[in-house]
C-alpha cells in the first residue's frame, strides 16, 4: 500500500516537473483532470473576455488548448499574438487542468502563473524569385496571346473588306 502511494505521489510531481503540450494534455485528459499542470506553446489568435478573465488560445504540434486567465495582470507582457502575419509568443503556463470545468462547461486550463518563454514577432512573407520569373513568364505569353488575337481580328476584318470590295466590283 505504501509502494502505490508513494508511486503515485511521485507520479503527480513527475507531471508538474517539465512542461505539456497542448496535445499530450488532451490524450491524457482523464488522468490530468483537477490536477496542476504546466503547459507551453504559441499564443495565438486575441483575447475573449468573458466576465472576470479572458480566454486565450494556445497551440503547439497542431493542437490547441483553451486557457482562462482570472489575473489580466498576466497579460501585460504579452506583445505578440499569433496568427498569419505574426509569430505569437511562446509562454509557459502553469494551472489547473479540467475535463469538464463546471463554471464553464469547457474543457481548459485554469491559469495562475503565465511566464513568457520566448518573444514572438512579425513573419516577413517573401515571394521566392523562382515564383516572380514564372509570373513574368506567363504575363509575357498572356501578352502575346492577346496581341495574336487582336491581330487575328484585324486581319479577319480586312480580309472581309476586301472580299465584300470585290463583290461589289464584281456586279
Amino acid at each position: 500500500m505504501k509502494k502505490l502511494l508513494l508511486t503515485g505521489l511521485l507520479l503527480s510531481f513527475t507531471l508538474t516537473a517539465f512542461a505539456l503540450t497542448p496535445l499530450s494534455i488532451r490524450q491524457n485528459a482523464v488522468t490530468l483532470d483537477g490536477k496542476y499542470v504546466n503547459v507551453y506553446g504559441e499564443l495565438i489568435g486575441e483575447p475573449l473576455y468573458e466576465g472576470d478573465g479572458v480566454w486565450l488560445n494556445l497551440v503547439c504540434e497542431g493542437t490547441a488548448l483553451a486557457i482562462f486567465v482570472n489575473d489580466l495582470g498576466l497579460l501585460e507582457e504579452v506583445e505578440y499574438w499569433g496568427s498569419y502575419d505574426v509569430k505569437g509568443d511562446i509562454i509557459s503556463v502553469s494551472g489547473v487542468f479540467y475535463k469538464h470545468c463546471d463554471i464553464h462547461n469547457d474543457e481548459g486550463l485554469h491559469a495562475e502563473v503565465l511566464d513568457i518563454v520566448k518573444r514572438g514577432y512579425v513573419v516577413d512573407h517573401k515571394v521566392p524569385e523562382y515564383k516572380i520569373k514564372i509570373m513574368i513568364y506567363f504575363f509575357i505569353i498572356c501578352l502575346t496571346l492577346v496581341a495574336l488575337y487582336f491581330i487575328k481580328g484585324i486581319f479577319i476584318k480586312l480580309k472581309k473588306s476586301v472580299y465584300e470590295r470585290s463583290i461589289r466590283q464584281n456586279k
